[in-house]
């Protein structure tokens, strides 16, 4: 294969994270974030991820693996909870070769906020856009065996 031609890499992204919630207690704030963030009214069509260089890639969200809601922690302020969980995202890249070793060594992450001192990721959804703190996040690329494995799943 010549090292120009395009290629799809396919990895996965996941991410610990907490969204905040008007809630009366703590079960009515694991039903909110549910209800506000899922697999139904997210609209994630593409990711924006940067490596340590600051160099940014556009990659496509093939699907919502998983995004589960843990644990709900009062703030203590006028019924706000910060509602704790992970998501996982199967995202692929059109790219070449040298770009896929890039992505192996290199970390690529969403980036982090210029007001606050953490990551915030403005997740679109059919409503209103959600904004949600990243406390960890990763990326794997899937070895062509693994791919198998996750299509084979599909049939």
């Amino acid at each position: 294969m010549d090292k120009k031609e395009q290629k799809t890499v396919e990895v996965f992204f996941h991410a610990t994270i907490s969204y905040l919630v008007r809630s009366a207690n703590r079960s009515h704030a694991m039903e909110a974030a549910q209800a506000q963030l899922n697999e139904s009214c997210i609209q994630l069509g593409q990711l924006r991820l940067v490596n340590e260089q600051g160099m940014a890639k556009w990659f496509q969200v093939e699907k919502l693996e998983e995004l589960e809601w843990t644990e709900a922690q009062d703030m203590r302020d006028s019924n706000r909870y910060k509602v704790s969980g992970q998501v996982k995202l199967r995202l692929s890249l059109q790219t070449t070769d040298k770009v896929e070793k890039e992505l192996k060594m290199n970390s690529f992450r969403l980036p982090k906020s210029m007001i606050h001192d953490h990551t915030v990721w403005v997740i679109p959804t059919i409503s209103h856009p959600a904004f949600v703190s990243v406390t960890s996040q990763s990326l794997h690329v899937i070895p062509a065996v693994e791919k198998v494995a996750v299509y084979s799943k599909v049939g």
